[in-house]
């Protein structure tokens, strides 16, 4: 085992910016391969803020009329 971590320390540095940018590369390809091998996962990132968006516009378009409150006090300055 040791061998093994000696040789790879001789080939790929252990500190600085190489090391910083391959463990970063290692944790997104992490994720790629966890989010194409789950589909429900795939599913609940597009299905979650697509809801929240349509709610929202919704929401916005129905306090739109009511509230011009924004609008006074900015007037008003």
């Amino acid at each position: 085992m040791y061998a093994a971590d000696e040789s790879s320390a001789i080939f790929f540095p252990q500190t600085g910016i190489a090391a910083s940018a391959r463990r970063v590369r290692a944790l997104i390809r992490r994720h790629a391969y966890l989010l194409l091998k789950s589909w429900p996962r795939m599913v609940s990132m597009a299905y979650y803020p697509t809801v929240t968006m349509v709610l929202w516009a919704f929401l916005t378009v129905y306090l739109k009329p009511t509230t011009n409150f924004l609008t006074c006090f900015f007037a008003a300055s």
